[in-house]
């Protein structure tokens, strides 16, 4: 990832036998998050950030979330985590 702002990326398919669908989830540590999103629009579907010729380009979105709260880990993850 070569965006400036974005920290973290992974991708996801569905788990679900017979469904088809993608997900993409990419962390931003920045003070302007739609000017990073923004660049990241820009570059892709360039060899800096290439798509599959197979992507549905109507299918796609982008919507910028922010955390309200702290993350919640499970009771195992915690006593690991000591």
């Amino acid at each position: 990832m070569t965006v400036a702002g974005f920290t973290s990326a992974r991708r996801f398919a569905t788990a679900v036998e017979g469904e088809i669908g993608y997900l993409a989830l990419y962390g931003l540590k920045t003070d302007d998050p739609q000017a990073a999103l923004a660049v990241l629009e820009a570059r892709s579907g360039t060899a800096g950030i290439p798509f599959s010729f197979g992507l549905d380009m109507n299918g796609i979105s982008a919507v910028l979330y922010e955390a309200i709260g702290p993350e919640q880990l499970a009771a195992d993850q915690k006593a690991s985590q000591g």
